[in-house]
């Protein structure tokens, strides 16, 4: 009979814990209406991993939760807390577990003792951190919580909160002179499990280790090629020596304000604007928070020597300074941060330098193109190929390289195959090329149009092919729905109607270049793709899309104003009818906005975002034309609009300083496959929001900026200095991208390749969030509380009494000037914003913008709209509170907003 383990209990007015045999099984706070549990049950925090290595270089691996390893020596209960101590087997070590309950704060104290007579030399020491993280089908993901991870040294941390962004946020933070410099996900025997509970265990995830140092572990790490960021080290124990570690754990009552409580614990919290990840001599912006004097604070960068200037101090209410410094990059890759403060405290700041967004949009669109198969007796005629950045192998549906199984549909289909299209088609909106436009129009002639996608003369039209390729599907000598008609997965859809759309408004917008088709026809088929999505797939598979959020849909809302700009009403109401019902589902019905192809993704919230924002439209009557007006509530829709916005944020990084970690989305941890697409899809959307409904919106436009710009680390550019590229060097794979980044240093990927951390070799879906990171490209100008007046995606000088705003990131075709409480946004719906995007000028309070006529002179329209502003068009148009319209003259270079008030 299983021995039952007994059970301590903490409390007071802050904690409600639960420890047994040295482990947190239980951590929740006290009062907390949600009632939240923080910790895994059966795995825990606070497990110890020792390996140490004896004077015969034997390695010993010890775990104070394994009974082969250790005999428990029993627990000492006081006031306010316990002490816990396991015995190594050999008698080797002994570790003591120590845990105090203070007002505010749980500490936990390591002591790993030589009780030996021999010395040893301790090479690896981790702490276990489980938490409550556990999605399942038909159960809501709220009450679960998302471990984020920073490992920077004495600044290290792990938060912990709900993934629908409710109530307090667990803090984990080192103390006194512990650091953590290494983490992995391990998969341990745990004595309290079953076998079937343990085998679910090891098929899973695991769970996290964080490292004070892994010696051990970095070394075989490196053996294979990773990239180490710190530098490890040993300790060395004579008998009787003993190494101390110490924790502890904290409440925040929001993660929104976790980074003010770590400062106020002696953590350095770190803002940097506009993010981790930065385009090359972008000026940066940081802030450092903490309670540690300016003259212990020094920062320095790495080994490439960029210089950091010191700006100000700033004193804060919390009783912390803040401190401000201003840097930029000219080296492209990775750039470590190092803060030295207090009594010989380091911490640690991970930034990557790209080229400039611009570069990287042409670089990876020719990459894509040049990278097409032309060759009319290849049934994959037209395909945009996957390329193995490490090997240079092109692959195809006749060389698959490395990746097997049902992983293969990688290749030429599914959201992987379908990306590179949807972001060639996008660049070209902005920034088109012909030779690029040749390509896309050889892929939708060849490879889509009767062969990925039913023609119109055939019997599901539009119907979309799934895996593993159109080319098995069509010829399966299965009539059903795992053959002929396996054209029901939702997902595929708005990928297409996305690249049909694209080429129709490049033909509209750039009618000196050639395309294959009319423009009407690429809409009519966008059309007919965008209401494929909602009939095909529930008529065959009763798989519906109302109730699933799907990357790239968003385009669907720009169909219909397309066609009924070109006269289609009928075509319009019909695909608005479908659009609408999938609105009001989400806004009055939807539960859960994480289920997608899993109990748990982050697929969804680019779109959410924008049925969130059509439902408010019709909420407030501003469609009271629309039959959905009177069903979707405006309280609901406000509430609906608040909450996904909320789960957006949550699974995301936002306290973490780090390129890989700030802004990328957590599909369940931060452990494994960051910087995915959705990092940049669902960055929009918070950006948006930002720009829009937030009434204080500049830590959202800090977040979403810096989300939008995170993925871009994954592109492989660079320069002849530079070798083009920092992960695969060569001027074969200038151009080329990573699918997803690894921030531990072993491991496989999702399409299960080996990998030593860093960015994948197959560029994989990642093309989707460049799709995100084309149409978030903005110019902004921020007066910003923290740092003052600033530009995100723009450079601001000032000479005499004029503001020069010139665009610094990517051709974009917004404007947007935000302050405490005004607000101003232009949109160009053809053409981009000129180099020199904008000037305003003091003396008259005048706004001039600037367009780029050079690639479109058509006429056009500006839609500008103010909150709290009231200005003048020179032709007298008043602005306002009213949203208007602007129609451009052919040609027209600039417009001037004479506005009341500087």
């Amino acid at each position: 009979m299983k021995e039952k383990r007994k059970i301590y209990y903490l409390t007071n007015a802050e904690f409600d814990v639960q420890i047994s045999k040295g482990m947190i099984i239980s951590m929740k706070q006290t009062g907390d209406s949600y009632q939240t549990q923080y910790a895994d049950e059966k795995l825990g925090f606070g497990g110890i991993c020792i390996l140490y290595e004896d004077v015969h270089k034997n390695i010993v691996e010890f775990f104070t939760n394994d009974q082969e390893t250790y005999q428990e020596s029993g627990v000492v209960r006081r006031d306010n807390g316990l002490s816990y101590q396991a015995k190594s087997s050999d008698g080797t070590i002994s570790v003591s577990i120590s845990y105090e309950l203070e007002y505010d704060k749980l500490s936990q104290k390591i002591q790993v003792i030589n009780t030996s007579e021999k010395e040893i030399t301790l090479c690896d020491v981790g702490i276990r951190q489980a938490c409550h993280t556990e999605f399942k089908w038909g159960e809501s993901a709220s009450p679960n919580v998302i471990g984020h991870y920073h490992i920077g040294g004495n600044s290290s941390h792990g938060t912990y909160y709900r993934v629908d962004g409710e109530g307090p946020c667990l803090i984990f933070a080192p103390q006194e002179d512990t650091q953590l410099l290494y983490y992995d996900v391990q998969k341990w025997f745990n004595p309290e499990l079953n076998e079937r509970e343990q085998k679910e265990t090891e098929e899973g995830k695991g769970f996290t280790m964080l490292y004070p140092f892994a010696v051990k572990r970095a070394e075989r790490a490196a053996k294979k090629g990773a990239r180490l960021r710190t530098q490890q080290h040993t300790v060395l124990l004579k008998p009787g020596e003993t190494a101390s570690f110490s924790f502890a754990y904290l409440w925040a009552d929001h993660f929104l304000r976790a980074g003010k409580r770590m400062a106020q614990e002696g953590l350095i919290h770190a803002v940097s604007i506009p993010g981790y990840t930065i385009p090359q001599g972008t000026n940066v912006q940081l802030c450092l928070e903490s309670f540690w004097g300016q003259s212990e604070v020094k920062v320095f960068c790495d080994e490439s020597k960029e210089p950091i200037s010191y700006v100000r101090t700033k004193e804060c209410e919390s009783g912390t300074k803040q401190y401000f410094y201003e840097f930029s990059f000219e080296t492209l890759g990775e750039h470590t941060i190092s803060i030295y403060y207090g009594k010989q405290k380091q911490a640690y700041l991970y930034y990557f330098a790209t080229q400039p967004v611009e570069i990287l949009w042409e670089k990876r669109a020719a990459f894509i193109a040049s990278h097409q198969i032309k060759d009319e007796t290849l049934w994959y005629d037209g395909l945009l190929c996957e390329w193995n950045n490490k090997t240079g192998v092109q692959l195809s549906p006749d060389n698959y390289d490395t990746i097997g199984g049902w992983r293969i549909y990688e290749v030429s289909c599914d959201d992987p195959g379908l990306a590179k299209p949807a972001f060639l088609s996008s660049k070209q909106t902005m920034l088109p090329n012909q030779d690029e436009i040749a390509a896309l129009d050889h892929y939708l002639d060849r490879f889509v149009w009767g062969g990925l996608q039913q023609t119109e003369e055939e019997p599901y039209p539009y119907g979309i092919y799934g895996i593993p390729d159109w080319h098995v599907l069509r010829n399966s000598k299965e009539d059903g729905t795992r053959g002929k008609l396996h054209i029901w997965r939702i997902y595929d859809y708005p990928h297409i109607a996305l690249t049909w759309y694209n080429m129709y408004l490049t033909a509209v917008r750039y009618p000196n270049l050639k395309f294959q088709l009319e423009p009407i026809v690429y809409l009519k088929r966008a059309y007919g793709t965008a209401c494929g999505m909602f009939t095909i797939p529930s008529e065959i598979e009763d798989w519906s899309a109302y109730k699933t959020g799907l990357y790239n849909e968003c385009v669907i809302p720009k169909i219909i104003a397309a066609l009924r700009e070109n006269g289609m009403k009928a075509q319009a109401d019909r695909l608005e009818t479908f659009w609408m019902r999938k609105v009001k589902f989400f806004v009055t019905e939807c539960k859960d906005v994480f289920g997608s192809e899993y109990p748990f993704d982050t697929t969804g919230f680019e779109s959410t975002f924008v049925l969130a924002e059509d439902g408010l439209k019709v909420a407030v009557f501003e469609r009271d034309d629309s039959p959905f007006a009177e069903s979707i509530p405006y309280e609901k829709a406000v509430q609906f609009m608040e909450s996904q916005h909320k789960c957006n944020i949550a699974c995301r990084g936002y306290l973490e300083p780090s390129y890989f970690g700030y802004g990328s989305d957590y599909r369940g941890n931060s452990t494994h496959y960051m910087l995915s697409y959705m990092s940049q899809m669902g960055g929009c959307s918070i950006l948006r929001h930002a720009l829009y409904y937030e009434k204080e919106p500049w830590e959202m436009l800090r977040l979403g900026y810096g989300s939008l710009l995170s993925s871009y680390a994954l592109m492989n550019t660079g320069d002849e200095v530079s070798n083009y590229g920092y992960w695969f060097s060569g001027k074969e794979h200038d151009g080329a991208a990573g699918g997803g980044f690894e921030p531990l240093y072993e491991g496989k990927t999702w399409l299960d390749q080996p990998h030593s951390g860093g960015s994948w070799y197959y560029s994989c879906e990642i093309d989707l969030g460049f799709c995100g990171g084309v149409r978030g490209a903005s110019c902004i100008v921020a007066e910003d509380p923290l740092f003052g007046r600033i530009g995100y995606g723009a450079d601001l000088s000032k000479k005499d009494n004029i503001w020069t705003v010139k665009r610094s990131d990517a051709a974009g075709k917004e404007f947007h000037y935000l302050s405490n409480d005004k607000r101003l946004h232009v949109v160009l719906d053809h053409g981009t914003l000129a180099k020199t995007a904008a000037k305003y000028n003091e003396s008259d309070h005048s706004l001039t913008l600037y367009f780029d006529t050079q690639k479109s002179a058509l006429t056009g329209t500006v839609t500008i709209s103010m909150l709290h502003m009231v200005g003048t068009l020179e032709d007298g148009t008043m602005l306002g509170s009213n949203t208007v319209q602007y129609p451009l003259k052919y040609g027209q270079e600039s417009i001037k907003i004479l506005l009341n008030e500087g």
